[in-house]
């Protein structure tokens, strides 16, 4: 059996800690914008898609439980240093808790009226 040691030089993003084998990615990394965090710990927040448990669709009413990043968004839509939202929330249905991570785009701060005007035209409430 032969022993072979490899030596492999990385370059690291000293924002988002992305690690890249050539030196001018990992510069053109550094120069990406980082949005600023929409919310912190223990903020309430909600959800921008509907849930369904038991034939119940909501939106969640969520809480912030951690923020990681900035990290470096892989989706083109939302493009930038971005900031990365671990939420738990409880289902009003089966009362379920419930944690997920969510990017800014699918989380506010603030319950937004086309949730609200979704949510009436179902005859249900923001839970």
């Amino acid at each position: 059996m032969k022993r072979i040691v490899r030596r492999v030089v990385t370059y690291q993003c000293s924002v988002c800690g992305s690690e890249y084998t050539n030196k001018k990615k990992a510069v053109a990394c550094e120069k990406i914008p980082i949005q600023k965090p929409q919310l912190k710990k223990g903020d309430t927040a909600w959800c921008t898609d509907i849930r369904v448990c038991c034939s119940t669709y909501y939106y969640p009413k969520m809480r912030v439980v951690k923020v990681t990043g900035p990290v470096k968004s892989d989706h083109d839509r939302l493009g930038g240093h971005l900031f990365i939202y671990r939420t738990r929330y409880r289902c009003p249905r089966c009362k379920t808790v419930h944690e997920n991570e969510f990017w800014p785009s699918d989380i506010c701060g603030e319950p937004k009226q086309i949730c609200v005007d979704h949510l009436k035209k179902l005859k249900l409430e923001v839970l």
